[in-house]
């Protein structure tokens, strides 16, 4: 009984390993696409939004680099005059920071 319980968590233990595996895979593709696509975008709003797209994917994986585009996403909506992609850009840095448990600047952004 002893064995099987054993072979039962080895194999629980081994998918979840597995699984966390294949989804860095995925964040890992989802963000070198984005990032293929970085250097072709026109200063429009569709770049914002790719921006905001790329600080999203970079919220868990690094959070350093997701407050960087977050903040080029904010700078482009500001300088286009777009309030949706400034909205878009103050919530994706908010929640990145609140991810950080830095409370203070989350809020900055969430009240902003």
């Amino acid at each position: 009984m002893k064995y099987i319980l054993f072979l039962l968590l080895f194999a629980i233990h081994f998918s979840i390993f597995t699984l966390c595996d294949a989804q860095e895979k995925q964040v890992q593709a989802r963000i070198d696409s984005l990032l293929a696509q970085l250097p072709k975008a026109s200063e429009d709003t569709n770049k914002v939004n790719l921006l905001v797209d790329l600080s999203k994917t970079y919220t868990y994986t690094d959070p350093n680099e997701s407050i960087k585009k977050g903040k080029q996403a904010l700078a482009l909506a500001q300088e286009l005059n777009w309030k949706k992609g400034v909205a878009k850009a103050y919530n994706t840095l908010g929640n990145t920071y609140f991810k950080k448990a830095d409370f203070s600047k989350a809020l900055d952004f969430f009240f902003n």
